[in-house]
C-alpha cells in the first residue's frame, strides 16, 4: 500500500497548472538547464509516443509535456477516448517526463508562451508543415522562436492514435463503416479537393437575424408561496444567431457572403454588436424595419448540467409592409450578379414574404432552401411556401408537417413528394440517425456519427448551409450528406454560437475518422 501511495504521489506531483509550469521552467532556465517541450492530444498512449518522449528528453534536461483539454479536441465522435486527467496521469507515470499540464485551448500557444522551451518537439509527421491542415504548427514555431527556442522533430517509430482507435476501439454503424472504408480508399485528398473547389464561391444568404441569449441559473427550489421554480441568476451570454450564425459558418469555406437580412428597428448598440460578431468575409446588406425589434430568444439554462429549462421570445413576426418588401428585393437584385448561389435560411419570423420568395425563385442562380419550424411558427412556415429549388434540406418534423403525415416511413414519403416543391436534391435530416437523401428517384441513407452533445442549437442550420456549398458543386450525393453530418456533429459540441465552424475543423474531423 505504501508503494502505491508513493507512486500516486509521484504522478500527481508532476501534474501542475500552467502558472506553476511557467515558474518551474523559469527557475530551471536560470540554472542553465535546457528546457524541452512536447504538446499534443496523446489519446491512447502508444509505443510511438513513448519513443517520442524518450528522444525528446535526450535533447535536454527538463521535459515538459502538455496535453489539449477534452473540449478542444476535434478528432471525431467519441474522442478523446481517455479524458484529460487520465491522459495527463498516463504521461506523468513515465519516468523520463518531468512535468505535465493540461492546456485549456485548442493549440499549444499559451503553453509555449509560459514554458518558453529551448526546444519544442513534434513528431516527424509534422515536418512537412504544408500537411498540417490546421496550420497550428506554423504559429507554434513562430511562438517558440519569439522566445529564442527552436522547433525540432523526432524521427522514430510512428503510429496513428486515430487509426488504432478506428480499427480497434470505435465501432461505427454498418452502413457508416462502409462509407468510411470507401472514403479511406479514395484518400483524404478527396475532401481537400472539394474544399478547394468551393473556396472562390460568392454566396448570397437570405434570412431572419436572431439574437440568442443564454441566462445561466442555479436552481433554488420551489417558491414558498407559489407553484413556480425559483432560480438564481449566475451569468449570461449573448450570441448572434439565425442567418448571422449561418453566414459565419460558411465564411471560412468560401470567398464572400452577402447577408440579406434585417436587424429590426436597429439601435446603434445592437448593430454594433451584430457587426462585431460577423466574419470579415460577410457583407451585411440589412434594412431597418419599422417599429419591430430584432428577434431575440432568451433561454434559461440550468448551469449544473447545461440543460435548457424554458425560453422567452421577443419578436414581431407580422408581415413586413410593401415599402420594406421593395427595399429587400432591391438589395437582392443589386447583388445577384455578384454571386454563384443563393442560400435561404427561412426561420419564419416575417422577413420572407410571398413576393420576396417569388422574386428569389426567378433568378437563374443555384438556390438552396431551408424553411424552419420552431416554437413561434409551428405549422405556418412550411417548405411548401417554395415552388422549387436546386437543393432543399429540412428536418423530419418539418418534412412530416409539410406532408401531413405523422406515421408513415420516411422512405415511403420520400418516394411520393408531389405535395412538396421540386428539388434536384432533397435531404431530410433525422438527428442522431443521420439523414435521408433523395436525388432523382434514388433514396440514400447516410448514418450520423454518434457524438456527445453540448448544445443542439444551430446544428441543423450548420448541416444545411455547409452542405449547400457542396450541393452547388453537384458533388456525389453521399459527399453532400456526409459533409452535412460532420458539420452537425461539430456544431453540437459548440455552446450556442460562441464560435463558427472552420474549414480546418471539418477536415481534421474527417481525416481522423477515415484514417
Amino acid at each position: 500500500m505504501n508503494n502505491k501511495n508513493t507512486f500516486d504521489s509521484f504522478i500527481k506531483n508532476k501534474i501542475l497548472p500552467l502558472e506553476s509550469l511557467k515558474k518551474i521552467s523559469s527557475e530551471n532556465k536560470k540554472n542553465k538547464k535546457k528546457i524541452i517541450h512536447c504538446h499534443g492530444t496523446f489519446d491512447l498512449l502508444h509505443a510511438g509516443h513513448y519513443r517520442h518522449f524518450q528522444d525528446s528528453k535526450n535533447l535536454g534536461d527538463i521535459l515538459f509535456v502538455t496535453v489539449t483539454a477534452d473540449k478542444y479536441i476535434n478528432k471525431g465522435p467519441g474522442r478523446p477516448i481517455f479524458n484529460q486527467y487520465l491522459r495527463a496521469e498516463m504521461i506523468a507515470s513515465l519516468s523520463y517526463v518531468d512535468y505535465v499540464g493540461v492546456i485549456e485551448e485548442p493549440s499549444a500557444m499559451s503553453a509555449i508562451s509560459a514554458i518558453r522551451p529551448d526546444i519544442y518537439v513534434k513528431g516527424i509527421d509534422y515536418k512537412d508543415k504544408s500537411k498540417d491542415i490546421t496550420k497550428k504548427i506554423l504559429n507554434e514555431e513562430n511562438e517558440v522562436k519569439k522566445y529564442g527556442g527552436v522547433l525540432s522533430f523526432t524521427d522514430n517509430v510512428t503510429f496513428s492514435s486515430s487509426s488504432l482507435i478506428n480499427e480497434n476501439i470505435i465501432s461505427y454503424e454498418k452502413n457508416l463503416s462502409k462509407i468510411l472504408e470507401n472514403y479511406k480508399a479514395q484518400g483524404f485528398e478527396h475532401f481537400t479537393g472539394l474544399t478547394e473547389k468551393v473556396k472562390n464561391l460568392n454566396v448570397m444568404l437570405i434570412g431572419d437575424a436572431i439574437i440568442d441569449e443564454y441566462i445561466y441559473t442555479d436552481t433554488l427550489g420551489k417558491s414558498a408561496k407559489e407553484s413556480i421554480l425559483a432560480t438564481l441568476k449566475k451569468s449570461k451570454d449573448k450570441f448572434a444567431g439565425g442567418s448571422i450564425a449561418a453566414a459565419n459558418n460558411i465564411s471560412d469555406f468560401c470567398k464572400k457572403i452577402y447577408l440579406v437580412t434585417s436587424l429590426g428597428t436597429t439601435s446603434n448598440k445592437q448593430e454594433s454588436f451584430v457587426k462585431d460578431q460577423l466574419s470579415q468575409k460577410v457583407k451585411l446588406c440589412s434594412i431597418s424595419l419599422k417599429n419591430r425589434p430584432i428577434t431575440k430568444k432568451t433561454r434559461f439554462v440550468d448551469s449544473s448540467y447545461m440543460r435548457k429549462m424554458f425560453e422567452v421570445y421577443e419578436m414581431d413576426d407580422s408581415p413586413i409592409d410593401k415599402e420594406e418588401e421593395r427595399k429587400i428585393i432591391s438589395i437582392i437584385k443589386e447583388n445577384i450578379t455578384k454571386v454563384d448561389l443563393i442560400i435561404v435560411t427561412d426561420f419564419g419570423h416575417g422577413l420572407l414574404s410571398k413576393k420576396i420568395i417569388e422574386e428569389i425563385s426567378k433568378f437563374k442562380v443555384f438556390l438552396a432552401v431551408n424553411a424552419q419550424t420552431n416554437s413561434a411558427n409551428r405549422g405556418y412556415n412550411l417548405i411548401t411556401k417554395y415552388r422549387s429549388a436546386d437543393y432543399i434540406c429540412i428536418d423530419e418534423p418539418e418534412f412530416r408537417l409539410a406532408m401531413h403525415d405523422k406515421n408513415s416511413s420516411l422512405e415511403k414519403l420520400l418516394t411520393n413528394t408531389k405535395k412538396l416543391p421540386k428539388a434536384k436534391i432533397f435531404i431530410v435530416t433525422t438527428g442522431k440517425n443521420g439523414c435521408l437523401l433523395k436525388i432523382k428517384n434514388k433514396i440514400i441513407k447516410i448514418p450520423a456519427f454518434t457524438n456527445k452533445v453540448v448544445d443542439t442549437i444551430g446544428a441543423g442550420d450548420a448541416f444545411f448551409v455547409i452542405s449547400s456549398l457542396f450541393a452547388y458543386l453537384k458533388s456525389n450525393p453521399i459527399d453532400i450528406g456526409f459533409i452535412g453530418n460532420v458539420s452537425g456533429a461539430i456544431k453540437v459540441n459548440i455552446l450556442g454560437h460562441s464560435s463558427s465552424i472552420k474549414k480546418s475543423q471539418l477536415l481534421k474531423f474527417i481525416e481522423s475518422v477515415i484514417k
